[in-house]
């Protein structure tokens, strides 16, 4: 009883001091940190995700292109994973102002609402570690646990990368004061340190190096699953998924699953919804630019299909898509 009083004042207190959010209408253009992107007012919630990802304790890869929102589905994790303190900026989003079942297909569960838990975080970017040399890579990936460490006003003892990551492990573990006794583990570009690399199966190779660090890495964080709540790494490319995603503490590869698809980016039905005014504002200054030679296709609902050839006829006119989105984010806004 006791604890249901503290949880239901817990949600009084998350709930009664949040004022609304103010939306600045700019384009979060290149934006990967989750509240530039939610207070632009261009925001696809995606917290249902993240939601079932964490309750459910699901460790999982995931698969995308460059540019497709993996960062900003990290950083989104990342900012619910630390509780009460980011309620506030979720207020408007699914995981802060909706009831669900984390297995719908189960008609005798009940819907519920986020609890708002505090977890302890290990996040890191592999695209920013440097990769000249194996033993570079071995220090950056080194400082880059030790910082996480810090985050923490924690200090742990680095002589191997695999002591490293053991030593914070076992730290956040036994970190209390509020915090969950499982870790949540958030790798973005696991594959960075490989791709701008050039190909090469020999054994004392630069690549074959680099990635065998970065796969017994990986090896490490999966022989851990066990005392982690989540485990999310995502990448451009699978160059070692078949040994971590078989056998005991798999990592899940939810890249083709159908359930996640739409776990980053955008559908062309948020387009037309989410970004209507945009679109009625290019349409209207794209029109301008044609020629009356231009045939025009019937201007639909949302303008999606016209502006598609509006702008391929205008295309001289700007080097990049993101040119013009930056235009016309300019322009709406003076």
């Amino acid at each position: 009883m006791e604890d249901k009083q503290q949880q239901d004042a817990s949600l009084l207190r998350s709930t009664s001091q949040r004022h609304p959010l103010t939306y600045t209408g700019i384009l979060p253009i290149t934006k990967t940190n989750i509240e530039d992107v939610i207070t632009s007012g261009y925001y696809e919630d995606k917290t249902i995700h993240a939601w079932r990802l964490l309750k459910k304790g699901i460790h999982t890869f995931l698969i995308r292109p460059r540019r497709f929102g993996k960062s900003l589905f990290i950083d989104t994790l990342d900012k619910i994973c630390q509780g009460e303190a980011y309620a506030y900026l979720f207020q408007d989003c699914c995981i802060g102002k909706e009831k669900i079942k984390l297995n719908p297909e189960n008609e005798k569960e009940q819907e519920k609402a986020y609890d708002w838990k505090q977890y302890p975080v290990i996040r890191l970017d592999f695209s920013k570690l440097s990769n000249e040399t194996p033993d570079i890579l071995k220090d950056s990936l080194k400082r880059a646990l030790s910082r996480n460490a810090t985050q923490y006003a924690l200090s742990i003892e680095t002589p191997t990368v695999k002591d490293a990551f053991e030593n914070l492990c076992n730290a956040l573990q036994s970190l209390g004061n509020g915090y969950e006794p499982k870790v949540v583990i958030l790798i973005d570009a696991y594959d960075a340190p490989l791709v701008k690399l050039q190909w090469d199966d020999a054994k004392d190779s630069l690549y074959v190096q680099n990635q065998s660090i970065i796969k017994g890495f990986l090896e490490e964080v999966k022989a851990c699953s066990k005392d982690c709540q989540i485990i999310f790494v995502t990448g451009v490319t699978k160059f070692s998924l078949s040994d971590l995603c078989s056998g005991a503490n798999a990592l899940d590869d939810i890249s083709m699953d159908e359930a996640f698809a739409d776990i980053v980016g955008y559908k062309e039905e948020n387009i037309s919804t989410i970004f209507k005014d945009r679109l009625d504002y290019a349409a209207d200054k794209l029109t301008k630019k044609v020629t009356p030679q231009v045939p025009l296709p019937p201007f639909s609902l949302n303008h999606l299909e016209s502006i598609k050839v509006l702008f391929y006829f205008c295309r001289n006119e700007t080097t990049n898509s993101s040119k013009t989105l930056s235009s016309l984010s300019r322009s709406k806004s003076s």
